[in-house]
């Protein structure tokens, strides 16, 4: 992992020199391995490379990062050198057929290229009609011009109008990328997106406190519904008739709409500086169709809703249990057992306790629960400063240090017994979910269906802002999952309550989210249990909270995964040959299929 590092005096490391030597590709694995062999070498003995090593990182990650922008300099740079274009052929309607694209990753860009070159050559009138278009890729982002009229468009104020009935048309693949310009009829107005917010250098800019798309989103997902016919209020709404309404008759969705909308439209006036994580969080869940119930900080989406907010989320909490179960019987007094012996120090007669009832116990939830234990007494006993120096001081971990030595090893004893109907996939696998994948550090999918049954993300202690940023992008991914779960054939009775929980990490801190869908078009982001693992055994008995709610957590996948079609069928080798395209026909036919809408994701590049 760090031969260049290694073999290199640590004052000629460069970020450069190192791209030069590196051979990984895409140029993302190599920036990765670049930052993670330093983050290694902040801890290395050697003082001469372990101060090197974080006056790089710094240079890399701090602003105003000047190590980041010579990276994707040398980026830019290389792509001109080595992309070529061959035997590239045209047909009458303007579409490219043959040809290679040679480079490292940089295909798109010099597919772009080519495209930009024959758009320049075709007359305006068949542009839209000739252009050929691969049926599951995006378009390109200037090709849509959705709608009459464009609110985001024109600098003359006169044009600016603030009615609020108004209908939006939208793009909903970059609704953020505009300016403004608006129709004033009485009976409503369409706004459409087309231009990007912002120059490539201040989308590059950030400085941690705001968005930074690169390391925010990496791919989004195609929408249900055509982006060139469909209006914002139709994109996230819809026109059942809905118990879920404000006192003065108002719907929940409509107050979602016209919020976002209007966010949209402010927010696209302003410069990049101006945007914040809180802001953009909250229109990209609302993008999403999501009411957040955790958006309470200034600005967030419980303005929206005044001072019936708080009956919102106890409406919501009525239908959907959040709420883990204590410990009860022989596994409470187990760790009512541990907690009182690790307050005594006896470690070693613990140890001995734990042992006969994980080897002995034939029951499954009594033997996890004192495996647990055991792991985690035994990996502080050999490594008291784990976590915390020997003052108390949280050490400079990565996400990795808090996965391998507490998460992973915690999560996988509690699933030890259902590994039978789920995998847990661990270290940033991509996500199926969308034609575009994503990449989750914990998908739990079930063993025999492609089916995903919850995410989890994992990050080091984040800023305020990129605590924000995490929650808005956790929800939306657990809401892909209940997207593709209610697209299952599964009952009316078993989709009331169909909420999908995942867990969002920083550090030892964990916190269980959820989305469900409760009515035509309409999600709740829900707030769970906040918990906290253990960082030395003098404070072991946080572990008992974060028991109950990953028991929760367990629970609520186990049963998901058992409503589905019996997995036996899907093992036996017949099944898969003879009758795997016959069940990826079946459709659901329960209530809510007609209630699902389409997720936003930030498309890469893109503020």
């Amino acid at each position: 992992m760090s031969e260049y590092f290694n073999r290199k005096d640590p004052e000629s490391w460069t970020v450069v020199d190192f791209l030069n030597e590196c051979d990984l590709e895409p140029f993302n694995r190599k920036i990765d391995f670049y930052v993670k062999s330093l983050e290694t070498f902040t801890k290395s003995d050697q003082v001469s490379k372990r101060e090197r090593a974080q006056m790089l990182l710094d240079r890399y990650k701090k602003s105003p990062q000047p190590d980041r922008k010579n990276a994707r300099e040398w980026e830019k740079k290389r792509s001109c050198t080595h992309t070529t274009i061959s035997c590239i052929s045209g047909t009458i309607k303007g579409s490219i057929y043959g040809g290679s694209f040679i480079g490292m990753q940089d295909s798109n860009k010099a597919k772009r290229t080519l495209n930009d070159y024959y758009r320049s050559v075709t007359p305006p009138s068949q542009i839209r009609a000739t252009e050929h278009i691969h049926p599951h890729k995006r378009p390109r982002q200037d090709s849509y011009k959705i709608g009459p009229f464009n609110p985001l468009e024109s600098d003359n104020e006169e044009e600016d109008s603030d009615n609020d009935d108004q209908k939006i048309k939208i793009n909903p693949f970059n609704p953020l990328g505009s300016d403004c310009e608006q129709d004033s009829n009485n009976d409503g107005s369409d706004i459409k997106i087309t231009n990007q917010l912002g120059s490539e250098s201040e989308r590059n800019s950030n400085n941690g406190e705001f968005i930074d798309s690169d390391d925010e989103e990496d791919s989004y997902d195609e929408p249900t519904k055509n982006p060139k016919t469909t209006t914002f209020d139709e994109y996230l709404g819809g026109t059942r008739e809905t118990d879920w309404k404000l006192k003065d008759g108002r719907r929940f969705i409509d107050v979602l709409t016209k919020n976002t909308a209007e966010l949209v439209k402010s927010v696209s006036m302003k410069s990049k500086k101006e945007r914040t994580a809180c802001t953009m969080s909250v229109i990209r869940l609302g993008l999403s169709s999501i009411i957040d119930l955790s958006s309470e900080f200034h600005n967030g989406m419980h303005i929206w809703f005044g001072n019936e907010w708080n009956d919102i989320k106890e409406k919501v909490y009525s239908q959907v249990n959040m709420i883990p179960n204590s410990f009860e019987g022989e596994i409470k007094t187990i760790i009512d057992t541990v907690e009182e012996m690790c307050g005594l120090y006896h470690y070693v007669d613990l140890r001995e306790y734990l042992f006969k009832i994980k080897t002995k116990k034939n029951i499954p939830m009594v033997q996890q629960i004192a495996t647990i234990y055991f792991h985690v007494i035994d990996k502080f006993l050999d490594n008291p400063y784990l976590f915390n120096d020997e003052t108390g001081k949280r050490k400079n971990l990565s996400e990795m240090d808090y996965v391998i030595n507490m998460i992973a090893p915690i999560l996988n004893d509690v699933f030890s017994d259902v590994l039978d109907i789920v995998n847990l996939r661990w270290g940033e696998t991509v996500s199926a979910i969308s034609e575009r994948r994503r990449k989750i550090d914990l998908r739990i999918v079930h063993k025999y269906k492609d089916v995903e049954l919850s995410h989890t993300e994992c990050a080091k202690a984040p800023t305020p802002a990129k605590a924000i940023r995490d929650c808005s992008k956790c929800l939306r991914t657990t809401k892909d999952v209940l997207d593709k779960f209610l697209k299952e054939d599964l009952s009316d009775e078993t989709v009331k309550y169909s909420v999908i929980l995942g867990i969002q990490f920083a550090g030892l801190d964990g916190q269980i989210i959820g989305v469900d869908l409760l009515d035509n078009g309409l999600y709740f982001g829900l707030e769970g249990t906040r918990f906290n693992l253990p960082a030395q055994l003098s404070n072991i008995k946080c572990l008992r909270n974060a028991l109950e709610a990953l028991y929760f957590f367990k629970e609520n996948i186990v049963r998901n995964a058992n409503v589905l079609p019996d997995p036996k069928k899907y093992n036996h080798s017949y099944s898969k040959i003879f009758r795997n395209n016959l069940e990826s026909q079946v459709k659901a036919k329960h209530f809510k299929t007609e209630f699902i809408r389409p997720t936003y994701f930030t498309p890469k590049g893109q503020v």
